[in-house]
């Protein structure tokens, strides 16, 4: 892959996160419709290979949350410390057949859910990452996969990210959902970009995108 498509002309990410490329190809919706009611993005076992070679976080040292309330939000290095679980969020992309299919998108044509996330919604995705709803207006209910990149709103797709991450990670969005409209990349490599982003700026966090840790 050219390293200038990805936005900032920078690609540091390590190499085997390339084996994603060809696990997300496999589960990009076709133009035509899907038997299927939905597609789950899962991690693939390169990564579990790869996990091996991290130092496990101790599970004192991960909050039953993805980040804990009183945690900067941005470290002096630039990197997060908070990530989805993959066990909650394995991601799942918009099918013709999905309940907010709206049209097919970009020269690729892929299917395009559009926005419906509820209040029920948010409050099930809380529970699930054990965060007090009282505490939820500090966190964004993220699409893992991005609506604009063929993202569900299965609450498989959602987790609570926190604002701060939240913009920097949509900066990368944008990039990549106007790069999607041109033609100039593929779901597939959209995708990879959007998951690889947390390899990049939460490494620390590998285990519990893993579901391991926890």
């Amino acid at each position: 892959m050219a390293p200038g498509w990805y936005p900032g002309g920078r690609w540091p990410m390590k190499r085997w996160w390339c084996v994603l490329v060809s696990v997300a190809f496999a589960f990009v919706p076709s133009s035509a419709p899907s038997a299927e009611p939905f597609v789950v993005f899962s991690p693939s076992s390169f990564l579990e290979q790869a996990a091996q070679s991290f130092v496990p976080v101790p599970r004192a040292a991960v909050p039953s949350a993805p980040v804990l309330k009183s945690r900067i939000p941005e470290a002096e290095s630039g990197l997060f410390d908070s990530a989805p679980n993959w066990r909650l969020t394995p991601g799942v992309l918009c099918t013709p057949d999905d309940k907010d299919f709206d049209q097919y998108r970009y020269p690729e044509q892929i299917a395009h859910c559009e926005r419906n996330t509820s209040t029920a919604d948010k409050k099930e995705v809380s529970r699930r990452y054990g965060i007090a709803w009282e505490d939820h207006s500090l966190y964004q209910y993220d699409h893992l996969l991005s609506l604009c990149l063929g993202g569900s709103n299965d609450l498989r797709n959602l987790w609570p990210m926190p604002y701060a991450d939240a913009r920097a990670k949509a900066k990368l969005e944008a990039a990549l959902c106007r790069q999607l409209a041109k033609g100039e990349v593929t779901q597939a490599e959209a995708v990879e970009a959007e998951i690889g982003w947390f390899a990049e700026n939460a490494p620390g966090m590998l285990p519990v995108l893993l579901g391991k840790g926890l």
